[in-house]
């Protein structure tokens, strides 16, 4: 029977994409403003929660991604635009920003003009669902 993973935390994905980013647990370690040390047990809490090795330790100056650690990287990466776009949306909630917007345009308007207008839109509020209607 295979164990089933645990729950990986925001901050071990964090920890994790640092020290892919940043090449080493040292270099982790310093963007993040922590010691090595609690980057090298965040690392290996994730390891042990995932139940695999993300990095290949052995032999080699600098932590290498094993085959499962790019898989989770790319996983890693995918939640941490997901989490940063979250807080960026309640950012803009708090600052009285709408979450979505309905528009209604006449067929008439040239096309032009109407994907110039979303697109400024799209530009100024990147957070707010912007829902469409054409009508004639």
């Amino acid at each position: 029977m295979v164990a089933e993973p645990g729950f990986p935390t925001i901050d071990q994905l964090k920890v994790f994409l640092a020290v892919v980013e940043t090449g080493s647990f040292t270099a982790a370690a310093k963007r993040l403003r922590r010691a090595v040390s609690a980057i090298s047990y965040t690392i290996a809490t994730l390891e042990l929660q995932l139940g695999i090795q993300l990095f290949d330790r052995e032999g080699a100056r600098t932590p290498t991604l094993t085959k499962a650690g790019a898989a989770v990287l790319a996983k890693a990466r995918v939640i941490a635009v997901e989490v940063d776009d979250l807080r960026a949306s309640v950012r803009s909630l708090l600052g009285g920003v709408e979450a979505e917007v309905t528009l209604v345009v006449d067929v008439m308007l040239p096309s032009a003009r109407l994907v110039d207008a979303v697109q400024a839109f799209e530009a100024t509020f990147p957070t707010v669902k912007l829902r469409l209607h054409v009508e004639a």
